[in-house]
Order: structure tokens, then sequence, then C-alpha cells
């Protein structure tokens, strides 16, 4: 599995860890992400999600463009790398 979240009380870490490709982003780990972050969204204890890159590697322009896509079906608060509930 690319993605792992793990929780602490009302904080979601949600990890991309795909070492070997330094965590470039391919369509099964966007989907995976787009999956944690619509659980998130469902979680209504879950207040702050944090998108963390495992090794220090985040490849953002990759990210966009599977992940952020308009039919991707994100919820807006989704849209950055920290989001939290008010």
């Amino acid at each position: 599995m690319t993605v792992r979240i793990e929780k602490a009380g009302p904080v979601w870490t949600i990890i991309h860890d795909r070492p070997g490709a330094r965590n470039a982003m391919d369509p099964d780990s966007a989907d995976a992400l787009t999956t944690a972050f619509l659980q998130f969204d469902a979680d209504k204890d879950a207040s702050v999600a944090v998108f963390y890159g495992a090794g220090g590697a985040w490849r953002s322009p990759a990210f966009r463009k599977f992940a952020f896509a308009p039919t991707a079906g994100l919820p807006s608060r989704a849209m950055g790398l920290a989001c939290a509930r008010a």
C-alpha cells in the first residue's frame, strides 16, 4: 500500500510512502489518496488532515495532475497540504 493513515484523536496524518519512486504519483497512489481524504471527510470526529511524503520526498506536479483533477471528487477542504474543520 502506498498510502497509510495515522490517527491521533481528531488529527489524521495521511502518508504517501512510495520510496522506490521518491513518492512520485501514479494512478494507484492518486486513487489511494483520494480514498484517504474522502474517509477523513466522512469522519465527523476528524478535524485536521496533514498530508506527508515519507522519506522527505514529494513530487507535487504529478500529484496535482492525478489527485486534484476536477473529476477526482475531493471535497474542497481537501485541496491543500493540510485542512481543518472549523
